[in-house]
């Protein structure tokens, strides 16, 4: 199976089932669903993509396709990958020349903030010839502690020097090597969307056939959408203001249920009269302010017409009565 989902919303672009003898870094099926992923896209977003893929659907053929823009000639078209690279002899190599030459930069958060004990480095010229791949390709380098959860999957280089290092290939001109870093780290936010959609039935197919299973999976995207469209958006709290992303649909308003709170009056107010609403008063014995009739409950008609009232004249209130009005 094989997934491609949009990060500014989180929408599943495209979702396309294959047999299981079929690779993960096959270029050919990849380049298919981003095709389909880019055809979802309004016309004036498809100029400027940004592709962020993992180490294991990483390709010579995809990234030439993606730096070409899918065969595109236009200039206006700047397709940019961040894809996963894989650390062999030849990287090794590379950082240990770093190492020695003491050629790390600080990496950075999201956010720029620093990170602890995490460093980034470009290692694209001690890698030799590279000028196969596509133009700007460039090689960049993170070192952080080796972390007790990874060490089952660490390589040997790795527990000696008691490091974690991963590297990734971008064919971005401008940014820094930090804020390149930060950007590819940010793929993975798709981690959680994946585990909900298989939560949600992707990844539980229903038959050995491919039909059904491809029907199955079609409505387990729907569903996905669905929740996401009904998700609320970040919004005012807690006296911050968080960025509205205008890609995502407005959530419906919320309707009130439930009485209003009522305002505690002094026990010398004035008789209700006429457009006046009765308020209720702070007693002990008095039952809570009944709040306002349910629409679906029919309102008796009043069969008793009261005469018009006069209101009573004001008058101070005692030494013992309070009034609380809160907003």
């Amino acid at each position: 199976m094989f997934v491609a989902t949009l990060d500014n919303t989180g929408e599943q672009l495209a979702a396309v089932l294959h047999e299981g003898s079929v690779s993960a870094n096959d270029a050919a099926v990849n380049i298919d669903v981003l095709a389909r992923a880019v055809a979802q896209l309004p016309w004036w977003r498809r100029q400027k993509i940004l592709f962020r893929v993992d180490g294991a659907g990483f390709s010579h053929d995809l990234l030439d396709w993606i730096a070409s823009a899918g065969g595109r000639a236009s200039p206006t078209f700047r397709w940019e990958y961040s894809a996963g690279w894989a650390v062999a002899e030849r990287e090794q190599a590379a950082i240990e020349i770093v190492d020695r030459k003491d050629l790390w930069q600080p990496a950075t958060g999201e956010r720029g903030q620093a990170r602890e004990d995490a460093f980034v480095a470009d290692i694209t010229g001690l890698l030799g010839d590279l000028t196969a791949w596509p133009k700007g390709h460039r090689v960049i380098a993170r070192k952080e502690p080796l972390h007790p959860r990874y060490v089952k999957d660490a390589s040997a280089y790795e527990i000696t020097k008691q490091a974690r290092y991963q590297t990734f290939a971008t064919n971005s001109r401008r940014g820094q090597i930090a804020f390149l870093d930060a950007r590819h780290r940010k793929r993975a936010r798709v981690e959680p969307k994946i585990r909900d959609q298989k939560a949600s039935g992707m990844g539980l197919l229903p038959s050995r056939e491919m039909t059904v299973n491809a029907a199955w999976l079609t409505a387990t995207a729907i569903a996905c959408d669905l929740r996401l469209a009904s998700t609320p958006r970040p919004g005012r709290r807690g006296g911050q203001h968080h960025p509205q992303d205008p890609a995502l649909p407005h959530p419906p308003r919320p309707r009130p249920t439930g009485a209003r709170p009522a305002q505690n009056a002094a026990s010398s107010s004035p008789p209700p009269g006429p457009g006046r609403r009765r308020s209720c008063g702070p007693s002990p014995a008095s039952s809570p302010c009944p709040g306002p009739p349910d629409h679906h409950e029919p309102i008796p008609a009043s069969t008793e017409r009261r005469a018009p009232q006069s209101p009573a004249p004001w008058k101070p209130a005692s030494s013992g009565a309070t009034a609380d009005a809160r907003p």
